[in-house]
């Protein structure tokens, strides 16, 4: 592609990929697409928000990791097999 500048291995540099991709939103007419993208970069991409939690929940989670430090848990593939036991 020209313009394109590839390293050693024949792969582009980050720098050029983002070049690449920019020239290639800048012409898409898409919508659909261009939402796509953004959908994708907005969940790849740290927000920089975080969750607030009351000392309720923080208690509750505390606690949930002391059971699980001391093995006080059922694992997924454990209740499925109690489910099904269950409901036999």
């Amino acid at each position: 592609m020209k313009g394109i500048k590839f390293d050693k291995n024949y792969t582009m540099t980050v720098a050029n990929l983002k070049k690449d991709i920019l020239i290639k939103i800048e012409s898409l007419e898409d919508a659909f697409l261009l939402e796509e993208i953004h959908r994708m970069l907005h969940d790849a991409l740290p927000s920089g928000k975080h969750y607030v939690l009351t000392g309720e929940q923080e208690n509750a989670l505390n606690d949930i990791a002391v059971d699980i430090d001391k093995g006080e848990y059922v694992t997924h593939r454990q209740s499925e097999n109690d489910l099904d036991q269950w409901l036999k």
